[in-house]
């Protein structure tokens, strides 16, 4: 269920300008401030579920199904996980 919790945060995140605000505020690789965001905002996951996630999106392997099943769904090439990522660095393979 964390995987559908993370990809609904995501959504949110870029409909919400209050809570996009609040993301956009968050410190680079501060999975721990954008985990708070999220659980204030009713999201439950953890970092290395968050991590799983971008890794899966970064390489491809979030079915078209599962990124339909987000409202805002892709905006040209940038998803909302896109945004999530674009504050880590995600390190391939580990």
């Amino acid at each position: 269920m964390s995987k559908q919790a993370i990809l609904a945060f995501g959504d949110k995140v870029m409909v919400d300008k209050t809570l996009h605000d609040k993301v956009k505020r968050v410190t680079p690789n501060d999975s721990h401030e954008l985990i708070r965001i999220a659980s204030e905002a009713g999201f439950d996951f953890n970092a290395d579920e968050l991590m799983d996630v971008i890794r899966a999106e970064k390489a491809g392997e979030l079915s078209d199904a599962e990124l339909s099943q987000v409202a805002g769904g892709v905006q040209g090439n940038f998803t909302p996980i896109h945004f999530l990522a674009s504050y880590f660095v995600v390190i391939q393979g580990g």
